[in-house]
């Protein structure tokens, strides 16, 4: 076993730990009291998009200081890294902007 086999379990900790935190931001707005922006690609982008990406990367970058970042809303941190988190929220963002009713 490697040396990135070993850290593998570590790394899933990471990310888990980082998307439980981002769950904990996103339904804390999901009732709707958040803002919307569009951004010049006209994508909307919500407040809960860009506090989720900016915990997930605090919480990656603090565990991997030397490795970079690459946020849909933030951009990249460093441009030669060993290796790079990245977050989309494309996907999610649409309930939140044009809620899905229920049958």
């Amino acid at each position: 076993m490697d040396r990135r086999d070993k850290n593998l379990s570590t790394t899933l900790g990471v990310a888990l730990r980082a998307a439980d935190a981002a769950a904990d931001i996103s339904r804390a707005y999901y009732a709707g009291n958040f803002t919307v922006e569009i951004k010049a690609d006209m994508t909307p982008v919500t407040q809960a998009d860009v506090e989720c990406e900016e915990k997930i990367r605090e919480i990656i970058l603090n565990e991997y200081p030397e490795d970079g970042f690459y946020g849909e809303e933030s951009g990249r941190t460093k441009a030669l890294v060993p290796s790079i988190g990245s977050t989309s929220q494309r996907k999610s963002v649409s309930p939140f902007v044009r809620p899905v009713s229920s049958p």
